[in-house]
């Protein structure tokens, strides 16, 4: 009877601590409910100025039709570019465009990220975003036959693509002659020591400051067109050596009536030295009787205009630049 009786109370014992062990406790651990947040990213992390670009977002317990902002800065001075806004719909905003404009004062490399905000809370992108810029190209040397009537002469220079502007780059060997422009059939004057230093000083600033940086090229797909902000400005550069030139010219002492080969120290005109430049470029000229090109390029008898007495440098005179430029970049330019 004493053994049954001790069976039995273990029995009991095991059955009350399984009870114990399945009882809910007094207070049960509750789930943490979903916290209020946003999150945002460019969806193209690189394009080219004037492209499309576009930022997204994505909402936890947000309110339906919030108005959500991205406002996007730059990342080395905090400084603003943009702000765009949409509502959100079922916790996402998707695609929305913001034109990526480049700033004028724009650095290499530059990146930039945005500040998302909705509902009262806010993130900054979790990534970054970059301009994409044209690689470097060149330099190579161009050689373009010209011809008119009698005349004929050949266009020659250097040209590249770099930081960020067409750099036509033409060396030009003078030769320093003792005396004035002959007459036709009469002796060539000798050749005296190099044209100083200062004396080339002073006609590489005569005309590039009447050439170089007139004109610039546009990417014809650009949102932005004419208000672009990054056309590529044509640089025109002068070099006057003693070797490794594209050009002779012969110097002369005095005035004389110039041509691509042969300057006169006295300028006839105050373009004179640009306009035989422009010659050496593969220009033609713009005043009857001359050395003329076909329309629609050339002008007959545009007063204005270098290639003939004026000092206006019009779109048609880069359309060389412009073709190299557009041949390297897979792209379409024009010239302003």
């Amino acid at each position: 009877m004493g053994f049954g009786g001790g069976s039995e109370n273990r029995q009991a014992q095991g059955e009350t601590a399984r009870q114990q062990s399945t009882a809910q406790p007094d207070n049960p651990v509750q789930q943490c409910p979903l916290q209020k947040s946003i999150s945002g990213q460019f969806k193209e992390t690189e394009v080219k100025c004037g492209d499309p670009g576009h930022v997204e977002a994505d909402g936890v317990k947000i309110s339906e039709g919030a108005n959500t902002t991205f406002s996007i800065h730059r990342v080395r001075d905090n400084k603003s570019i943009k702000s765009v806004s949409a509502p959100m719909n079922s916790q996402k905003v998707r695609d929305l465009a913001w034109q990526p404009k480049r700033p004028d004062d724009h650095q290499k490399n530059d990146k930039y990220m945005f500040d998302v905000s909705a509902d009262g809370v806010s993130a900054k992108s979790s990534n970054q975003f970059s301009f994409l810029d044209f690689s470097d190209y060149g330099p190579e040397t161009k050689t373009i036959a010209c011809s008119s009537g009698i005349y004929g002469w050949t266009g020659k220079f250097d040209i590249q693509y770099a930081n960020d502007e067409v750099v036509v780059t033409i060396s030009i060997k003078l030769i320093n002659r003792q005396g004035e422009k002959p007459a036709s059939g009469d002796p060539m004057p000798a050749a005296g020591d190099p044209v100083s230093d200062t004396d080339k000083a002073s006609m590489k600033a005569d005309i590039e400051g009447k050439l170089s940086k007139k004109l610039k090229l546009y990417r014809e797909t650009c949102a932005f067109a004419d208000a672009c902000a990054c056309p590529k400005p044509i640089k025109v550069v002068v070099n006057f050596v003693e070797s490794g030139q594209h050009h002779d010219v012969n110097l002369f002492q005095g005035a004389g009536r110039a041509t691509a080969t042969n300057w006169t120290r006295v300028k006839t005109r105050d373009n004179s030295w640009a306009h035989e430049t422009g010659h050496l470029l593969g220009w033609y000229d713009e005043y009857t009787g001359g050395a003329t090109g076909t329309a629609p390029r050339w002008k007959d008898n545009e007063t204005s205009n270098v290639m003939n007495t004026g000092l206006t440098v019009p779109p048609e005179y880069g359309w060389d630049f412009r073709d190299w430029f557009a041949g390297q970049t897979g792209e379409q330019w024009k010239v302003k």
